[in-house]
């Protein structure tokens, strides 16, 4: 590095003492066209010569100055590059270390299980909260109107760049159910899914609507994620709500009519720490701490109250 270097500060003073000796002796050589008595040829020839050093000279400085600056970006282009294969290198081998390691401890199915739906997966979901809103649809009292918002982070957690895959889901009830709108707000822009721009994602199935996309995040980009999905339903009913991608922390709100009664449940091991934060007649609270993995969640469940 160190003979890089003084080679490269040599290379440059030899190139700016050759411009600076072609600069003086043009000066020079055009100083004595114009004051030396001399015939017009001789003077055109060395004032002529003169300018064509100093304009060599400037040259010089300029052909040195571009190809620095053009070395300066290679290398910086060439630096990144290996830094990104260098991380996306140590990334494969942590995963490996880890994958090796379970198979230790587990049996090959459970790990390959781990390995391909949690390990392998280079998204993170943080901090998903639901909120559902629900009313009375029919004056009977019979059917209720659902809503369900949801929000959430999600970060590329690898070194290199990755498409997360926006999906969300319905399954299809008698009496109607329907993807409202989803919206990415990620460091290219915010942009709602809704009306035409929503139909052209979503595919229709024998039991249930579903939404899907992709968005390109960057390595270590975080972005948020915002879905509304309508659903009528009947009363009393239930509904599970699983989470499609591992998560940390869940936090469910409820509205609902006081003649509703209603309770959530964990479908989750630790279910200990599913915490009811508030209970009121017509509003409730909980919240589900720490890991949240794929296709665990909560059960929703209302009916009349007595």
């Amino acid at each position: 590095m160190e003979t890089h270097r003084f080679f490269e500060f040599f290379r440059f003073s030899f190139t700016l003492a050759v411009a600076f000796g072609e600069a003086a002796l043009g000066l020079l050589l055009v100083s004595v066209a114009e004051t030396a008595d001399l015939d017009e040829v001789a003077q055109a020839i060395l004032r002529d010569g003169g300018l064509a050093l100093i304009i060599a000279a400037l040259l010089t400085c300029t052909f040195e100055f571009l190809t620095r600056r053009e070395l300066t970006a290679h290398v910086k282009d060439d630096i990144d590059l290996v830094t990104a294969h260098m991380n996306t290198a140590i990334d494969r081998i942590r995963t490996e270390q880890f994958a090796q390691t379970l198979r230790l401890i587990l049996s090959e199915p459970i790990a390959k299980e781990i390995d391909e739906h949690i390990i392998k997966r280079p998204f993170l979901r943080r901090n998903y909260s639901l909120h559902v809103a629900m009313i009375w649809h029919d004056r009977d009292r019979q059917l209720v109107k659902v809503s369900f918002f949801s929000r959430y982070e999600v970060e590329n957690i690898t070194s290199t760049p990755a498409r997360y895959p926006l999906e969300t889901f319905s399954y299809k009830y008698p009496d109607g159910s329907t993807i409202v709108s989803v919206t990415v707000d990620a460091a290219a822009g915010k942009r709602t899914y809704e009306g035409d721009s929503l139909a052209r994602k979503t595919t229709y199935h024998d039991e249930e609507i579903r939404f899907i996309d992709e968005v390109p995040m960057l390595p270590r980009e975080t972005m948020k994620v915002h879905t509304e999905i309508e659903m009528i339903r009947r009363s009393p009913d239930s509904e599970p709500w699983t989470l499609t991608a591992m998560t940390e922390n869940l936090d469910l709100i409820v509205t609902h009519p006081e003649e509703i009664a209603f309770t959530a449940y964990a479908l989750h091991p630790s279910r200990a720490r599913f915490e009811a934060l508030e209970d009121r007649p017509n509003f409730k609270r909980w919240l589900l701490p720490g890991g949240v993995l794929p296709y665990q969640g909560i059960e929703l469940k209302w009916e009349p109250s007595s």
